[in-house]
Parts: C-alpha cells; structure tokens; sequence
C-alpha cells in the first residue's frame, strides 16, 4: 500500500468518525490515531515473533489476512447496524470515479 493510498483511506476513515460524532472533530482524530498506532506497534511484534519462531514470513502474512478479514467483518455489521450504507457507498464511488 503506497502513502497515497494510506493517506485516502485516513482521510475517510476520519470523515465518517466525524458523521459519527459531530462535534467532536479533535476527539475521533486523537482516537483513530491512537488506534492506528497502536496496530502499527503491535502488529510489528507479533509478526516478528511469528517470523522468527516459524523461520519465514508465512505466518506472519496468515495472522494479517485473518486481522484483515475479521476487521472486514466488524467493519460490515458496524455500517449494518448504523444504517451507513448510503455515506460508505458515496465515499466508494468518490474514491474509484475520480
């Protein structure tokens, strides 16, 4: 994933925390962040205490794609139960028409 890509993904990440709790901009910004480093920090650990104990990247990679899958998961019933799906639909179709 390049920075630009990175950077997009941020950007509407932060603007539906923001529809989520208007109001309250610097509060959903500091907690994205913080959740953001918070994974960047342990997903390093745990990956390389995967790759050095299995002695190659295997593992590491299958322990991202379940955290991928199950965040897709929680991401799905989150816009299901919030009734988000016409907000997330125009972020996509902003995201790939442009």
């Amino acid at each position: 994933m390049n920075s630009n890509t990175f950077m997009g993904i941020t950007a509407l990440t932060f603007s539906i925390g923001k529809i989520l709790r208007p109001g309250q901009s610097p509060k959903v910004i500091g907690m994205l962040t913080a959740i953001y480093g918070i994974g960047q920090i342990f997903g390093l650990l745990v990956s390389g205490v995967l790759s050095e104990n299995s002695g190659d990247f295997v593992s590491a990679i299958m322990m991202s794609a379940v955290v991928v899958i199950l965040d897709g998961i929680i991401l799905i019933a989150g816009i299901l139960k919030h009734g988000m799906t016409k907000i997330v639909a125009g972020f996509l179709a902003n995201l790939y028409c442009t």
